[in-house]
């Protein structure tokens, strides 16, 4: 599934998929709120403030009909609304990552980055201990 979004939104990683930034806010949010407008064109940029809103329930229906075409067949109710949830979830992983690496109310860019760089090391820190009690259990047993 991974390389099928990767490849409909033309990324090869989930930063980069975070660092997509809509071009025009504005025709985002009026198709939001109002419904008017194009909707997505290519190159596709998620709506990262409304995860289930109409912008991205529109970009799973774009997404779906981009994996009929690649596979040249008809995709079943039940694989299409399948796809859809997996589309969706990958989505609110990566907004999840946005939020989490975007910069808050007054805080300059360094101060985010170490903010980040620190929340990082310590959930590396976190899975260290956790990793290291399974590799010595596991070694033990040989």
């Amino acid at each position: 599934m991974r390389p099928h979004v990767n490849k409909f939104f033309g990324i090869k990683s989930d930063k980069a998929l975070a660092a997509l930034i809509p071009e025009n806010k504005t025709e985002m949010d009026c198709y939001e709120v109002e419904g008017t407008g194009l909707g997505p064109r290519p190159p596709y940029v998620p709506n990262w403030e409304d995860v289930h809103g109409s912008w991205n329930t529109r970009l799973t229906d774009l997404f779906l009909q981009f994996l009929q075409n690649e596979h040249d067949s008809e995709i079943s109710d039940p694989d299409a609304q399948l796809y859809g949830e997996l589309f969706m979830e990958r989505l609110q992983r990566v907004a999840c990552l946005v939020r989490r690496t975007a910069p808050r109310e007054g805080e300059s860019i360094g101060a985010t980055n170490e903010r980040v760089e620190a929340n990082n090391l310590r959930r590396l820190a976190l899975q260290r201990r956790n990793t290291r009690r399974l590799t010595v259990r596991d070694s033990s047993y040989i």
